[in-house]
């Protein structure tokens, strides 16, 4: 079962019920899983003014808070740093294809599961559904093997490999530090992005079985507060 599977099922497990963390493994005293945000309380439900009418009725439903080991509220810099730091790129695309590596050092162990976890995040919070916010890599639905919300991550680990320091991504960032998706048609595009679609190894999470099951989970569930208000002031 691909680890994404493994953690979706924990999502929807807690979701609809009051418990709020899923622990997905535990490694020596650290925990590694899930924190669902209740009642449109994550970063991902805040929608900005200028976005309201376009937003999707549950944006941010599923929000999460990962459970990170030591790494706490780890951000893509400080990921990106002890990736390059300890990990190899074949164990980076290993997690990226939905599988843990074998015979890896604890240290190798817990920033790869954490990496695992801020993929997932990537999957869940962007794509095409009524609670994600769009994204340059939306999944195909018929062919769940030829982009996933995932790859602008690791799009970007494989540059920060391939070019051997943190600073070469810089420049692709927003001013809030967030990392932006390649310029369009780009050589960085076509090397790094476009280089990573049909992988027979990596599927994107939301099609299938999965996807109809989180359908079900949103179906009846009370809408985004942020849209919530912006119909309400539009019936004035």
């Amino acid at each position: 079962m691909s680890i994404y599977t493994e953690l979706a099922q924990g999502l929807l497990k807690i979701a609809p019920e009051n418990e709020e963390e899923f622990i997905w493994m535990e490694d020596n005293g650290l925990r590694f899983g899930l924190k669902h945000k209740k009642d449109y309380s994550g970063l991902m439900a805040k929608i900005k003014p200028e976005y309201l009418k376009s937003a999707r009725k549950k944006q941010g439903y599923f929000d999460f808070l990962g459970i990170t080991g030591v790494w706490g509220k780890i951000k893509h810099d400080a990921l990106l740093e002890k990736l390059l730091d300890n990990v190899t790129i074949e164990e980076c695309k290993c997690i990226w294809r939905g599988k843990i590596p074998q015979n890896l050092t604890e240290s190798k162990k817990n920033i790869l599961i954490t990496l695992a976890i801020l993929m997932f995040e990537q999957e869940v919070n962007f794509g095409n559904e009524i609670w994600q916010r769009p994204s340059h890599f939306s999944p195909d639905i018929e062919n769940p093997r030829f982009r996933r919300p995932r790859d602008l991550l690791m799009g970007y680990i494989d540059m920060v490999f391939c070019l051997g320091k943190l600073s070469s991504i810089n420049r692709f960032k927003n001013e809030r530090g967030h990392l932006l998706p390649p310029p369009k048609n780009s050589d960085l595009e076509r090397r790094f992005f476009t280089s990573l679609q049909n992988d027979e190894e990596a599927e994107a999470l939301m099609t299938g079985s999965i996807l109809e099951s989180f359908e079900r989970c949103v179906a009846n569930q009370p809408i985004n507060k942020d849209k919530k208000k912006y119909y309400a002031g539009l019936s004035r």
